[in-house]
């Protein structure tokens, strides 16, 4: 049960699955008082334990009264309303609106993931939402990416001077093993891949024979594998000692009967920055935009009435009863 003081919400498990379930409530002062308020926006003491009650279902009945999960998650709780809050309350000052085309898009992709109307109600249920809250929540989390979006417009790009500063600091993060571009054809039986050694040797095509004959899902491909690093596997690291253009001998493994072709080497080194630009920059772009957003978010939250009654929030506990 979650208490706030006194009895206000029971949270039972039925099976191993946390379910809210709902009680008498006696304390109709408590159960409508704010716990945390942003400007205008406000989240109260029963809004509050149907989110606690929603996040912590996804715990067995022990995890969810860990006192730690509990604390990290009543924060999340928190930390997620204030932001969505101060996200809310920029838009509208900014006039950020959700076009009804993009609602009804979004809501199309979203119920299409569910495999029927049956499986898309039960989740609904499950979350204690009707049709209508479900939309309006659709609707503030595209509020809250345009706004997202529209703050970090202006961040600049990564220069170069940063890239090469971040890859000669980190050098470490692109050392690799030496690696070959590898092509096999396998079979289930060894006089099947003879056959095949044999015809390669009279100069048939590598990948026809592969996409024709070999049992595994690469076949289909021309027995293209890609690039494998050493120890990826035991048959693989055989495949290191052969030379570039020339199909190996038949040779067994678990999997069947292989004849293994290396196209190309790669010997093992840190990778040159060319090769890693993009993804530095990509990294470098993250960091800056989560920096940016951090700071706005605090500029935006001293700028603002934060209100959070963290003695109730504190005074609420979990406790859990097997059927």
């Amino acid at each position: 049960m979650i208490f706030f003081y006194r009895r206000l919400q029971k949270i039972f498990f039925f099976g191993g699955a946390l379910i809210l379930c709902s009680c008498t409530w006696n304390e109709t002062a408590i159960q409508h008082k704010v716990v945390v308020k942003v400007d205008s926006q406000e989240m109260t003491s029963k809004q509050f334990a149907d989110e606690l009650a929603h996040r912590l279902s996804k715990y067995d009945a022990l995890t969810a009264k860990d006192t730690k999960i509990i604390a990290r998650t009543k924060e999340s709780i928190l930390n997620d309303f204030i932001m969505s809050s101060v996200l809310q309350n920029w838009a509208k000052n900014n006039n950020i609106q959700i076009s009804k085309d993009l609602l009804d898009s979004e809501i199309k992709s979203i119920r299409s993931g569910f495999p029927d109307e049956f499986s898309f109600r039960e989740e609904l249920s499950r979350q204690g939402l009707s049709i209508h809250q479900w939309q309006k929540t659709v609707e503030n989390r595209l509020i809250e990416k345009t706004a997202f979006e529209s703050i970090q417009k202006d961040i600049a790009p990564p220069n170069e001077e940063s890239i090469k500063k971040y890859y000669e600091s980190n050098k470490q993060k692109y050392k690799s093993l030496d690696k070959i571009y590898l092509q096999q054809i396998v079979l289930a039986e060894k006089s099947d891949a003879d056959k095949i050694a044999s015809s390669l040797k009279n100069g048939k095509s590598f990948e026809s024979l592969a996409k024709q004959f070999s049992v595994t899902p690469e076949g289909k491909n021309g027995g293209t594998i890609g690039w494998v690093e050493r120890g990826t596997l035991e048959i693989f690291d055989k495949a290191f000692s052969l030379p570039i253009g020339i199909p190996s001998e038949v040779i067994q493994s678990p999997y069947g009967f292989h004849i293994m072709l290396v196209q190309k080497k790669s010997p093992a080194g840190i990778a040159p920055l060319n090769t890693v630009r993009d993804s530095i920059k990509r990294e470098l772009a993250s960091q800056n935009d989560q920096v940016h957003f951090t700071t706005w978010l605090s500029q935006q939250v001293r700028s603002l009435h934060v209100f959070k009654d963290q003695k109730l929030i504190d005074g609420m506990s979990v406790e859990t009863r097997k059927e």
